[in-house]
């Protein structure tokens, strides 16, 4: 009986030692290598990366040392928005949504576009040259569109036409400028743009600010030319009983003598003083680079804050100027019976 239950002993010790190296065999890491596509299975989850993925995503490489996916196309382009992409740098391994997140990255714009980079460099096509030729186009198709415009403002300017309407829809330069598109394909194409039209009342508005600028530097060439030079000057009040004084120039064409009279605008004044009135005329000539000394001929109205021998803008004026340029004085009613004629 002794002898049985030793025998029954046994059996069951050799057993439990079979179970142990069972569950230790079980439960030992096999080292994975570089060339392994089975990685060890993550703590938690029976999920792995699957070897048909490389089949269906050419772009698409495993590195089993770490269990992770990365993009072999956007890892090898240098560019800044895909550094820290999860299929460049960390790399990908939530297998859980896989090939959701795979197809995800393969229609992006980043992917798209780096592998339009990659193959043109393994064809040796130059992307810099062609970004730049494409600017070049299209830089010269705005530049071409801006050039219609301008001459657009520039032909209503000289016509003395308003440049608006009632509504911007039925204004002129919108109506000419629809015209001209006819005949211009990239004034069109501009101008269906849904911004950045320059037509807006800011842009027209600087740009016949500019105009001017230039027609002001031909005519005070012209003037220069010519050395001397009269100003007239006059004073009135606009809508809003503002006083400003109005500035005239005349001078003689030194070849064929033809005399060119040349209005170059309206300025403001709080006091109507000789002083203040000489003050304002010096600062003008000033501004347009007309040298005082060049003055033969000066022209006012008959009131007093300009014809007064002691304080007017005439006396004040010939203290600078040693050659004493001619003065007239013009009344008021000279320019009514001048109107009546």
């Amino acid at each position: 009986m002794r002898k049985k239950i030793k025998n029954k002993n046994e059996e069951e010790g050799h057993l439990s030692s079979a179970i142990e190296n069972e569950n230790t065999t079980e439960n030992t890491e096999i080292p994975s290598t570089s060339t392994d596509i089975t990685p060890p299975q993550c703590k938690g989850s029976r999920r792995k990366f699957l070897k048909s993925w490389l089949d269906k995503y050419s772009w698409l490489e495993y590195d089993s040392n770490i269990d992770r996916a990365f993009c072999n196309v956007c890892k090898n382009v240098e560019s800044p928005k895909t550094n820290n992409s999860a299929f460049t740098k960390d790399g990908f391994n939530c297998w859980k949504k896989s090939t959701e997140r795979f197809d995800i990255h393969e229609i992006s714009e980043i992917h798209r576009k780096n592998a339009c980079i990659k193959s043109n460099s393994e064809k040796g096509v130059n992307i810099v040259s062609q970004i730049s030729e494409s600017y070049k186009i299209s830089m010269l198709a705005a530049r071409n569109a801006l050039n219609k415009i301008i001459t657009t403002i520039l032909f209503l300017s000289k016509q003395g036409f308003a440049l608006r309407g009632h509504t911007d829809e039925t204004a002129s330069l919108n109506e000419l400028l629809k015209l001209r598109c006819e005949d211009v394909p990239e004034l069109k194409s501009w101008l269906n743009r849904t911004s950045y039209k320059w037509i807006s009342h800011d842009i027209c508005n600087e740009i016949l600010g500019m105009l001017s600028y230039e027609v002001t530097e031909i005519i005070i060439n012209r003037i220069k030319m010519n050395v001397y030079y009269a100003i007239l000057i006059d004073e009135t009040s606009d809508i809003t009983v503002q006083e400003q004084i109005s500035l005239c120039i005349r001078t003689v064409d030194k070849e064929t003598l033809d005399i060119d009279e040349y209005f170059f605008g309206f300025y403001k004044t709080e006091k109507t003083d000789g002083g203040t009135l000489f003050i304002i005329v010096k600062d003008m000539l000033q501004r347009l680079d007309l040298p005082l000394n060049n003055l033969r001929g000066q022209c006012f109205g008959g009131a007093s804050n300009v014809s007064d021998i002691h304080s007017g803008l005439q006396t004040k004026i010939r203290e600078i100027e040693s050659r004493d340029p001619i003065t007239l004085f013009l009344d008021n009613h000279l320019y009514l019976v001048e109107l009546r004629f």
